[in-house]
């Protein structure tokens, strides 16, 4: 998940002795299973696996939650190590879930209702008497109560709450990959300490995205609340930095782990041990709570942010969780800005890398 090995290993020793994040694994990799199975083989008997190993998911996502909800009011450095890995492990749970669309990263389908919680269900069905078949069919797996970067944003407080004892315990390999992201080591505009390492054409392009609030023509309309704030263009210029950190920290996932150092000084790039799967899921956290209300509000400009996100998780898709998701969340953008023609130029390179068009 993080580069590292030791979600195979101690993690789940680890979970041996604390019930919740025992849950939590049996969760994530029944859907796993549930997925390996769905995409395998279109033989009928490989589909009920599929459905039975989908009902485990949401049976054990559901305990877990359960227990997980009292154990985080509990926080301590006695339990901040399982607590941390299992915030990790249910920000997965919507990616991964049969049918999820990458557009309820932001935009929740018309369908979603808290109605349709597993918890809800489970209670209008004991464990006891229903079946793989009927829980997994009624249970949509793409609806959800809130947007999933809402979900990740609060996993990722918990294990910020977490940090200071998890660094210093032998779960550190939890943590570690967070050290780096950090807005004081790579910047859009490189500080004299480090290095910007994506590529040129990549650059280019997040600069031109920048005109889309510079330019006079897009912030300004006709109708007057169309007008930016300077705390609005502040957001989207933070964001857009973000995006630059996230573009980083995806080559670097790509690169040696010994880093090269600096062409503009001599002092090395950070250290890292960031997956894919970190640099992808890091955007969220880094989000500024302003940029957030803009999306809420659908502000056009916050929008083409989101499109160039999709090139992000177009290029981490290699990851059976992340694979598809760029294309749905990019045609969600799209369908928000309402065919727009304004703001087309600025879609150009997500559409190129997303759709290979």
């Amino acid at each position: 998940m993080t580069g590292s090995n030791i979600w195979g290993t101690i993690i789940v020793t680890l979970s041996f002795s604390q019930t919740y994040l025992l849950f939590a694994l049996f969760s994530l990799s029944a859907l796993h299973l549930s997925f390996l199975h769905t995409s395998s083989s279109s033989d009928p008997q490989q589909k009920i696996l599929a459905e039975r190993y989908q009902h485990l998911a949401i049976l054990y996502h559901t305990k877990c939650i359960t227990l997980f909800r009292h154990e985080i009011q509990n926080l301590s450095a006695s339990n901040s190590a399982a607590c941390a890995a299992c915030a990790s492990y249910l920000s997965l749970f919507a990616w991964a879930s049969p049918g999820a669309r990458g557009a309820d990263l932001f935009f929740l389908s018309d369908t979603s209702s808290e109605s349709s919680s597993p918890a809800l269900l489970l209670d209008r069905h004991p464990t006891a008497t229903v079946s793989h078949t009927d829980l997994a069919s009624e249970f949509q797996f793409n609806k959800t109560a809130v947007p999933w970067y809402k979900i990740q944003r609060g996993g990722h407080h918990i294990v910020s709450k977490a940090y200071a004892w998890v660094s210093a315990s032998e779960y550190h390999d939890i943590v570690d990959p967070w050290r780096t992201i950090n807005y004081d080591h790579i910047y859009r505009n490189p500080s004299y300490r480090h290095e910007s390492i994506i590529s040129p054409s990549d650059a280019e392009s997040l600069e031109f995205i920048a005109s889309c609030w510079a330019d006079p023509s897009s912030t300004i309309d006709s109708d007057s609340s169309e007008l930016l704030s300077e705390e609005d263009i502040d957001a989207l210029e933070e964001t857009l930095q973000t995006l630059h950190y996230v573009f980083n920290l995806l080559a670097l996932s790509n690169k040696p782990k010994s880093a090269p150092s600096s062409s503009i000084s001599e002092t090395p790039l950070p250290p890292t041990q960031i997956s894919a799967s970190i640099a992808a899921l890091s955007w969220t956290t880094l989000l500024p709570s302003r940029f957030c209300d803009m999306v809420e509000i659908r502000i056009p400009q916050a929008m083409i942010l989101i499109a160039v996100y999709c090139v992000i998780l177009k290029r981490a898709e290699d990851l059976w969780w992340i694979k598809g998701k760029a294309e749905s969340l990019l045609g969600a953008v799209r369908h928000e800005l309402g065919g727009d023609g304004r703001w087309e130029m600025w879609l150009e390179w997500p559409r190129r890398e997303v759709y290979g068009i």
